[in-house]
């Protein structure tokens, strides 16, 4: 059974820039353009589903356009596909091939390039066997221009092996990838393998290796991708006993042509329903030409939950880095301890939060900058309506105090105050007509930052309502408030009004309106912005053909600077 399918559809748009900039208009910038889209394709068996199927398609784009009488696109693309699926169920043979012509015919001399791809892979199921897979793969990329001419071929071939021995399940796979260009060639191996073994349900192992030598070009699925010379290994323990207890370590392995280690454990335990802890140690190392650089870090933490909407946290990590060679050797230790408390309570008509967490770190480098330390403390409290049929309330207060001190500096601290109200609400229903609502939002903070000899304030508040009739009709309204003291303005206010309208016309056809106005407003800083947006969408249904005209318009004016920009898109586009 054969299937056809395919589109046909065309696209004219059309846009306009007019600019006023210190008060003498720009010249007026027009752009306008044709686009055309054909494609044409067929699926379906070869001659029996047990013999194989198959997939063909054909496509061209041809899109051109002038910007004020002057060429500023002249491209037209061509795409041949076509794919073979063999005897899927024995042994499936997977054949495609495509070629890509694209003419760019906008300067003069044009330039011409084509893209042409064959993949062929072959899997091989044996009973009791590995199964095996051949992949052969080639491309070939030439470039035609008066200029120049270039041809680049990627040639492939891949050979894998996968299965199961006992316990073991591996894979193992090499590649030959040869590159040629109009001047030299070279040629790529690439040897990867993997293997895991699981011996009992709770413990598991892992390993890999890694090789592939210098090549521009290499891949076989995804040519293109340039890669150095590689070497690498790794190797996972897994070891999960129960529930409750998991264990893990890995190593890992990497010369591109940089050598690097790391090494990685980790374990997490429960001992009790109410705990859980957690501990870990890395190590990394990384050479680089004459410079060596190791690294240690380990942590730990636990939370303790002793009762419903109470958690309690602590954690310590310590660390050291150490860079030698080159020029200079430099060493630094870091230690960091953190600790805090959360507690929330529902009651019958409010929901109250409380939190506090702390931390304390301390940096020490070995050049001389001194020893660092930073003291942290964060609380918060917060509380929130349950009953929020008509409307939520929510108030929350932060308080965040850090202490730096640096040896030989001057102390550096930070005390910040935040204070935020938030209320929503989309309860009235059926205000004018039936089924018709009301969104409402506000929100308002006030935060309040000192940071040595400086202070400011910031003040924020917005508004939002949108109202929904139900029948197409949307209209929303919001107005927000700005105020800071330490930035080039002090006051910023904006207000908004936005209309949106969906109308069914003349049965098969929809239209979509909306228009937007907004109006920014700056205390001396710098100029005002009006702006003003719309548009439309109009589309059309005509049995199988589908026509649409959109249309959209920006208008911004700053003092003596004003824009409007206006784009329309017309379609026709028949599927079949």
């Amino acid at each position: 059974m054969i299937d056809l399918h395919g589109v046909a559809d065309l696209t004219y748009r059309w846009s306009r820039i007019d600019q006023q900039v210190g008060g003498a208009d720009l010249t007026p910038s027009t752009t306008t353009g044709l686009q055309q889209h054909y494609q044409l394709g067929s699926t379906g068996d070869l001659l029996h589903p047990n013999l194989g199927s198959y997939a063909a398609n054909v496509s061209l784009i041809d899109d051109t356009a002038r910007t004020n009488g002057v060429d500023s696109q002249d491209l037209r693309v061509t795409d041949y596909y076509l794919s073979l699926n063999l005897l899927p169920r024995s042994t499936p043979v997977n054949f495609y091939a495509q070629r890509i012509n694209q003419d760019n015919n906008l300067t003069d001399p044009g330039s011409k390039s084509t893209t042409t791809t064959y993949s062929l892979t072959w899997d091989v199921s044996l009973h009791r066997l590995p199964r095996l897979r051949i992949n052969l793969f080639q491309s070939d990329l030439e470039v035609d221009s008066e200029l120049a001419s270039t041809l680049q071929r990627t040639r492939a071939a891949a050979f894998d092996v996968d299965g199961e021995a006992g316990i073991t399940r591996y894979f193992a796979r090499y590649q030959l990838t040869r590159l040629d260009g109009e001047t030299q060639g070279s040629t790529s191996h690439t040897i990867n393998a993997s293997a895991e073994t699981r011996f009992t349900p709770a413990l598991s192992t892992a390993a890999r290796v890694n090789y592939s030598s210098s090549v521009t070009t290499l891949g076989v699925v995804t040519p293109g991708l340039g890669t150095l010379e590689q070497r690498s290994a790794g190797a996972s323990v897994y070891y999960r006993p129960t529930l409750q207890t998991t264990l893990s370590a890995s190593y890992d392995f990497y010369k591109d042509p940089f050598e690097r280690h790391l090494f990685a454990t980790n374990a997490t335990l429960r001992p009790l329903q109410e705990l859980d802890l957690a501990a870990g140690y890395r190590f990394f190392r990384f050479d680089l030409q004459n410079a060596l650089t190791t690294s240690h870090y380990a942590f730990t933490s636990a939370n303790y939950r002793p009762m419903l909407g109470l958690s309690t946290t602590l954690s310590a990590s310590v660390g050291t880095t150490d860079v030698s060679g080159g020029t200079t050797d430099v060493t630094s230790y870091y230690q960091s301890y953190g600790y805090g408390t959360n507690y929330l309570k529902t009651l019958t008509l409010v929901t109250y939060r409380l939190g506090y967490q702390g931390g304390y770190s301390v940096n020490r480098i070995t050049t001389g900058t001194g020893t660092s330390r930073d003291l942290t403390h964060v609380f918060l409290a917060g509380v929130s309506n349950t009953q929020t049929r008509l409307v939520a309330l929510s108030a929350d207060y932060t308080l965040a105090l850090v202490t730096h001190r640096t040896s030989g500096a001057e102390a550096s601290d930070q005390l910040d105050h935040t204070l935020q109200v938030s209320a929503n609400s989309s309860a009235p229903h059926d205000l004018f007509l039936s089924g018709d609502f009301l969104v409402l939002t506000a929100l308002s903070s006030y935060t309040l930052s000192q940071y040595r000899d400086a202070t400011n304030h910031v003040f924020l508040f917005s508004m939002t309502d949108t109202y929904e009739t139900g029948r197409g009709v949307a209209a929303t309204a919001g107005y927000a408030y700005e105020q800071q003291s330490q930035f080039a303005y002090e006051h910023k206010t904006t207000t908004f009004a936005q209309i949106r309208w969906m109308v069914a016309v003349m049965r098969s056809g929809m239209l979509d309106l909306n228009a937007k106005q907004s109006w920014e407003r700056f205390d001396r800083s710098q100029p005002d912005v009006d702006r003003s947006e719309g548009g439309g969408v109009f589309t059309y249904q005509i049995g199988r053909i589908s026509l649409s005209a959109d249309y959209r318009l920006t208008y911004e004016a700053r003092t003596t600077d004003h824009v409007l920009s206006q784009a329309a898109f017309f379609k026709a586009a028949r599927p079949f």
